[in-house]
C-alpha cells in the first residue's frame, strides 16, 4: 500500500510528510524536526514541503526564527486526503489510529515513548474511554508489538478519571504531555477538552 501511495503522490518522502502532518493536523513542525521524525534527508523534506505548499496542501508560519509547517485544513479535499492516509495505514501508528476505535468508545488516544522515538518514563500509549474492551485492547497492543518489534506500555482510564487527574494537576499526565507526544484521537467532552487545551496545549 505504501508503494501504491508513493506512485500516486510522486515520492515516498512526500507520503511520509503527508502522513506525519495529517496524523496530527493541529500540530506544526519545523524542518529539522520533520527530518528527524521521518529519518529522511533534510533536502528531500524541504523539497517536498515546498511542493506541497505551492499546491496548497501545506501552509507555514515563522516563529522564533524558525519556519513551522502544518497541513492546510482549509484545503477543499483535506477531509478526503486525511481519510485516505488513515485508511491505508502506511505505518504501525496509522494502523493503530484506524483500529483503536474498535476497542470501545475512545475519547482520547495519545502516542508517546516508542512511537515518537523519545522514551517516556510513564507510558507509550494513553487511552481514555468509558467503554474500553480490555481484552480487545490487549490483542491490539500484542499485534502492534509484533509490527514494531518493541514492547509497548499502555495506560487506559475513563474520561471521569482523566478529568479528575487534570483537576489535580496529576504528575503522571504532566509527564506524558511534557514529552514528545502525538494526539491521534481527541473526542473529549467540551468541558474536559477546554481544561485539556488550557493545561496541555
Amino acid at each position: 500500500m505504501a508503494n501504491t501511495l508513493s506512485k500516486l503522490f510522486g515520492s515516498k518522502t512526500r507520503v511520509k510528510v503527508l502522513t506525519l502532518l495529517l496524523t496530527d493536523p493541529d500540530k506544526s513542525y519545523f524542518v529539522r524536526e520533520i527530518t528527524r521524525r521521518l529519518e529522511d534527508t533534510i533536502n528531500s523534506v524541504r523539497r517536498e514541503l515546498s511542493i506541497l505548499e505551492k499546491i496548497g496542501l501545506v501552509e507555514s508560519v515563522e516563529k522564533n526564527r524558525k519556519r513551522f509547517y502544518m497541513i492546510r485544513k482549509s484545503c477543499p479535499f483535506y477531509p478526503e486526503l486525511r481519510a485516505l492516509i488513515l485508511k491505508v495505514g502506511v505505518t504501525p501508528e496509522q494502523r493503530l489510529i484506524k483500529q483503536v476505535e474498535s476497542v470501545g468508545s475512545i475519547r482520547l488516544a495519545v502516542l508517546t515513548g516508542v512511537f515518537t522515538k523519545h522514551p517516556s518514563p510513564r507510558t507509550d500509549l494513553l487511552i481514555v474511554g468509558n467503554t474500553v474492551d480490555k481484552k480487545r485492547l490487549e490483542r491490539l497492543i500484542a499485534s502492534l508489538e509484533d509490527d514494531i518489534n518493541e514492547e509497548i506500555n499502555y495506560t487506559s482510564m475513563s474520561e471521569d478519571e482523566f478529568e479528575y487527574r487534570q483537576n489535580m494537576t496529576d504528575r503522571f499526565l504532566k509527564d506524558i504531555f511534557d514529552h514528545e507526544h502525538l494526539i491521534v484521537v481527541n473526542e473529549l467532552s467540551d468541558s474536559v477538552r477546554k481544561k485539556f487545551d488550557m493545561l496541555f496545549a
